[in-house]
């Protein structure tokens, strides 16, 4: 169940989305980009009040290092807002931050510029082949969350 941005959902609608997607047997929201900061921060408040998590891109305006201390993400894909560090010292102590906070820091293993639709299309990509058996057949779902506006 992708939301894109077509949708176009209103920051009022966040809390009930997040409640929705967890009552409908979602896992937790992939994160594929959000318009504003305010998006992110209503998403993790409501995430941390219906104890779900989120995953995915960690993209401007999203700032990494709440994103790893927010404690409602469980992995940041393909390294994104760790390129915009500035300084080895600041990139190793998000590192550190990851691991603290019990985040997943993920180097792309199959970019791709779409959202495939169904959860069927996704078990066909060819970096599917460095994710765990285990994972694959958990039967874990997922909503992707595109550019909330």
């Amino acid at each position: 169940m992708p939301l894109r941005s077509s949708d176009s959902l209103p920051i009022e609608v966040v809390d009930a989305m997040v409640k929705e997607t967890k009552a409908a047997g979602f896992d937790f929201i992939k994160i594929l980009s959000i318009s504003t900061a305010e998006y992110f921060a209503a998403l993790v408040e409501s995430c941390k009040k219906y104890h779900f998590k989120v995953a995915g891109h960690c993209v401007k305006p999203i700032d990494y290092e709440l994103a790893l201390k927010s404690q409602v993400y469980e992995s940041i894909e393909h390294l994104h807002g760790y390129a915009w560090l500035i300084g080895f010292e600041k990139m190793l102590s998000t590192l550190d931050e990851g691991i603290i906070n019990n985040v997943a820091i993920t180097p792309a293993t199959d970019w791709y510029y779409y959202s495939p639709s169904t959860s069927d299309e996704l078990k066909f990509r060819s970096g599917l082949k460095y994710v765990s058996k285990v994972l694959k057949s958990s039967g874990r779902r997922m909503l992707m969350l595109s550019w909330i506006q």
